[in-house]
């Protein structure tokens, strides 16, 4: 007599397996995934630390989006009043919002 057992459907597994079905709810889930990631990693994939005002270079003041900087790096969101990257702005913001 073969009897085969049938995995037990936990409420966990209920839940991944109604969540993986609806579409929108994976796409958000994934943007999300993605912003905490990003501001995980800042520091590392930030061109410039905001916080650090020793290295802020105000010849670079008011630059539009695209500008390259006196450092070598490009802006891609361009600079504040006081030369501080927008870009890592916003990617050091994540993690305070976060």
């Amino acid at each position: 007599m073969n009897t085969t057992t049938l995995p037990v459907d936990t409420p966990l597994r209920a839940f991944v397996r109604e969540f993986a079905q609806d579409r929108v709810a994976v796409v958000a889930f994934t943007v999300l995934a993605l912003i905490v990631l990003l501001a995980l990693l800042a520091p590392l994939i930030s061109p410039q630390d905001p916080y650090d005002l020793a290295t802020l270079v105000l010849t670079d003041a008011r630059r539009p989006p695209g500008y390259v900087g006196s450092k070598g790096f490009t802006h891609w969101l361009g600079t504040d009043s006081q030369g501080r990257d927008l870009y890592s702005g916003i990617l050091y913001g994540l993690r305070i919002s976060l």
